[in-house]
């Protein structure tokens, strides 16, 4: 078998990870690309093309992680939302209590022009935003996730240098 056959493993990977952060008790959150086609969440709710969304068993109900998209439903501003959201989207799942995850590579094996599902629709543009590890405390990383960061400060310092965190560089 040819590596162009093969599946990605990009969605194994996901539904390894959720159950490992599950497993140990961590609250896992996954940042999508609303770039790519046929991703279905609340576009009001993303900024600089990306939406960070809370997977917890908690925060969402018939959660179904397949091969092909993910499906679940969740509450935005009080509404039910259905979310669909396709595996090649996912930039990074990652605990939110201390960063521990994966940041997956675009383009490594999941390139767009060689998924089946998605041959019918135009390649995305690229965005040259990516995620970086840094250093920060609990409430300085939810204060990056709630408020939009200032757009001519590229990193963002923060005091606490024991836990990790996710940070937009662009």
């Amino acid at each position: 078998m040819t590596d162009s056959k093969f599946t990605s493993c990009r969605p194994y990977l996901i539904r390894a990870f959720y159950e490992w952060l599950i497993d140990n008790h961590l609250t896992p959150y996954l940042v999508i690309n609303i770039h790519v086609p046929n991703v279905l969440v609340p576009l009001e709710n993303s900024w600089n093309g990306q939406i960070v969304l809370n997977i917890s068993p908690n925060a969402v109900s018939n959660l179904e992680l397949h091969n092909d998209k993910i499906l679940f439903t969740t509450c935005f501003s009080g509404l039910l939302k259905k979310i669909s959201i396709p595996p090649i989207s996912v930039i990074a799942i990652y605990a939110r209590e201390n960063g521990e995850g994966m940041i997956f590579e675009q383009g490594m094996e999941d390139r767009i022009d060689q998924s089946p599902s998605l041959n019918n629709y135009t390649k995305p543009i690229k965005d040259n935003t990516m995620l970086s590890i840094i250093k920060n405390d609990y409430k300085n990383q939810y204060n990056m996730l709630n408020n939009s960061p200032d757009k001519n400060n590229k990193k963002q310092s923060t005091e606490d240098k024991n836990n990790l965190g996710l940070h937009l560089v662009q």
